[in-house]
């Protein structure tokens, strides 16, 4: 084995005894009899180290889930695994939680017209922002087979508008940084990612997006010593 398959990605230390899906498996959904794709991504982790963080990926596929149903993979998955699931008394919980979360918000046309009402949900930041963080600490750790150091910081844009990362986006990003090196994985719909920079300094940009639909837009930079 390997020493960098015995180091966990999340916390650094040896004696990895499990392997992390990154994205979280729980994200891709699968017909009954069809397996999930055999290229997902893994990484080595503690068991413990990943149970620390299995409430908010729940959280975290349900949100994204719930809010992409223009895709029909989203859709899919959402009647037939995770609505089901939250019926289940063990996350009573959770679905009240959800649903004390929701709010009526009007649906206004671009001139200003009110067309109606429409359900939003006010989700809870802090709990997205974990588990994108922990995916750009195994994509890290993927490409790099090193941890991503912890005093580097990670600046999170979430909830994008689709329209806001595309492609004349992205290409005027690469030019104000002629010398940085772009990788572009287009691995599943469920999840797409892109990244550039210098993977060596741990400048990097990256470029997340869910179900065609859901984006996030994360820099790292090193984190200034407190005073």
């Amino acid at each position: 084995m390997r020493r960098k398959d015995q180091i966990c990605y999340l916390c650094g230390k040896g004696g990895a005894d499990s392997r992390d899906h990154v994205p979280p498996e729980m994200l891709y959904y699968r017909q009954d009899g069809i397996g999930l794709p055999s290229d997902l991504i893994t990484v080595p982790s503690h068991q413990t180290c990943q149970e620390k963080y299995s409430l908010d990926e729940e959280y975290f596929v349900i949100t994204v889930t719930g809010g992409s149903f223009a895709d029909k993979a989203a859709w899919a998955k959402w009647w037939n695994h995770i609505s089901p699931r939250l019926k289940t008394p063990e996350k009573k919980r959770l679905s009240k939680r959800i649903l004390n979360a929701c709010f009526p918000v009007d649906i206004v046309s671009k001139s200003g017209i009110i067309l109606g009402q429409a359900t939003a949900v006010d989700i809870e930041i802090e709990r997205i922002n974990s588990i994108i963080g922990k995916i750009i600490r195994g994509l890290y750790f993927h490409h790099n087979d090193k941890i991503l150091p912890f005093d580097i910081g990670i600046k999170i844009l979430t909830n994008l508008q689709p329209e806001f990362i595309n492609k004349s986006f992205i290409e005027g990003y690469k030019r104000s940084f002629p010398d940085a090196e772009f990788h572009y994985r287009g691995v599943h719909r469920e999840f797409t990612y892109s990244f550039f920079g210098d993977i060596i300094e741990d400048k990097l940009t990256w470029f997340f997006r869910f179900f065609n639909h859901y984006q996030f837009f994360c820099v790292l930079k090193k984190l200034e010593p407190e005073t």
